[in-house]
């Protein structure tokens, strides 16, 4: 899971009244030196929208300024700013109110320029009418969108966005109209302040996490609080049980100071409520804080047919984090998956195999988009395990896939010499590569990804095995190759 930053840093606080308190507060996405941007101009019908969390213990955020980080040469001439609601699934909903239009910002200050030449401007948008969102005892989401006009007509204009430390939700988007949807593992630079309204008195959990997720047991996080004077109590329920009337599966109360405990008693590929609430003492409780989670299933074992959740027919299911340690039958046997059908949202929902125990062990799908395609994959390693994980995001399901689990003799050292394969040489290189296969392997399509697993848009050229890598910087590649005998990656460095 995602890991909740803290949203909401406390300024200054001004007056308590009626077991609230007002003071000011920020959420604030940081940048990472000009990473990245995404187009925002008026009009346009490919729309961004970004995140802002209101705190279980705050009961309003009046929102009153916007700062972010515009690529524009030239500068802005004004933005129009739209407030959404959440949908429930963690994408944006409905509007809140309508597009508040043609804002001309605050202030803005060049701070410098991307590597693409575009200048970049802090702007602060201070607006007309502060805006009233609500909190509801739970974390509540809405989601914010920017679109900006530059001053020079015909310019273009982005926002810029970043991968280190995003908050909560990764950007959505929608295009014409079609339903949101993340678009991979960036934030948009943007703060979010104005004035808070807190509830008082006993506060609840913060930034519950689960880990570790097995069968019949998981590990639950949470922050402390101060207020938390006599402890928490973590309540299991199955999911959509109802915690008034039910009986839990697994209740513990731990003392002052718990930020954990491990859930047990749990069974194979079920959902489960977990509800966490403060104890502070003569009698008073904060609002139990909700998290649902989906326990691992069954691992398939030699002889069984593979699905995903959805099983024959029906798609996989939002927000699965799940793994499977596949074992042979004997310790002289390894096994193989076969993939006969492959259907999961690209970039988004990640379905790999590990040659091994682990996902430490080395992995035999590609390594930036996973599974993504039938094939066979198969263990070489002593003990013949595979190790499988699957994750996918909030919104959009597929079909998933369809595969068999067989399990066969495992093959000697000498065997494994006379398999196909491609070697790359000389490496490190500079300005080229040569690849050479064992015979009868043919190189049916190849890509190339940078270190942090960015795909190189420009191609260099592939001619009579030789690789043109010359236009490329300095630094680690990885060669993704797909062949007549499967996928092979191999890793190169340009010196």
């Amino acid at each position: 899971m995602k890991k909740k930053l803290l949203l909401f840093i406390i300024l200054a606080l001004s007056f308590k009244h009626s077991g609230t308190a007002q003071s000011s507060c920020i959420q604030t996405q940081v940048s990472n030196n000009f990473e990245d941007g995404i187009p925002i101009p008026i009009g346009a019908t490919d729309i961004f929208a970004d995140d802002l969390i209101v705190s279980a213990n705050v009961s309003n955020f009046e929102l009153q300024t916007i700062i972010t980080n515009i690529w524009v040469n030239g500068g802005v001439d004004v933005v129009n700013v739209t407030i959404y609601e959440d949908s429930g699934n963690e994408q944006p909903g409905a509007e809140l109110m309508p597009t508040i239009q043609n804002i001309v910002p605050t202030t803005q200050v060049l701070l410098g320029s991307s590597t693409f030449g575009t200048e970049i401007y802090e702007v602060v948008i201070d607006l007309p009418v502060p805006i009233q969102l609500s909190g509801s005892g739970q974390e509540k989401l809405y989601w914010v969108s920017l679109q900006a006009a530059p001053i020079n007509s015909g310019v273009a204009i982005f926002l810029g966005r970043t991968s280190v430390n995003p908050i909560n939700k990764f950007t959505s988007r929608s295009i014409n109209g079609e339903p949101w949807y993340d678009i991979g593992t960036t934030d948009g630079v943007i703060s979010f302040s104005g004035e808070c309204t807190e509830i008082t008195g006993c506060l609840a959990p913060e930034n519950i996490e689960l880990s570790n997720i097995t069968d019949d047991n998981s590990d639950v996080s949470w922050d402390d609080l101060p207020s938390a004077i006599e402890g928490f109590l973590v309540e299991v329920y199955i999911q959509g049980e109802d915690p008034m009337t039910a009986t839990p599966l697994f209740s513990e109360s731990l003392p002052a100071g718990s930020v954990m405990t491990t859930i047990t008693g749990t069974e194979i590929g079920m959902s489960y409520d977990v509800y966490i609430t403060a104890n502070c003492g003569g009698g008073n409780f904060s609002i139990p804080q909700l998290i649902t989670y989906m326990t691992s299933a069954l691992p398939p074992s030699c002889g069984d047919e593979f699905y995903d959740t959805g099983g024959i027919g029906e798609d996989y299911s939002n927000n699965e984090d799940y793994s499977h340690l596949i074992q042979p039958d004997s310790p002289d046997n390894n096994v193989t998956i076969t993939f006969s059908l492959v259907e999961i949202e690209e970039d988004y929902d990640i379905l790999r195999v590990y040659d091994g125990d682990d996902a430490t062990a080395p992995e035999l799908s590609d390594p930036i988009t996973g599974v993504t395609a039938p094939g066979e994959y198969s263990s070489s390693v002593s003990g013949g395990n595979l190790f499988v994980t699957f994750t996918s995001d909030a919104s959009i399901d597929f079909a998933g896939w369809e595969a068999v689990i067989t399990c066969e003799e495992l093959l000697s050292n000498d065997s494994f010499l006379l398999s196909p394969k491609v070697t790359l040489h000389p490496n490190p290189a500079s300005d080229f590569i040569i690849l050479s296969l064992t015979e009868g392997l043919e190189i049916e399509g190849y890509s190339i990804y940078d270190f942090q697993g960015r795909k190189i848009i420009a191609v260099p050229s592939l001619e009579n095995g030789k690789l043109d890598v010359s236009s490329l910087a300095r630094g680690m590649y990885f060669l993704n190759m797909k062949t007549n005998a499967g996928v092979y990656i191999e890793k190169f460095i340009l010196e």
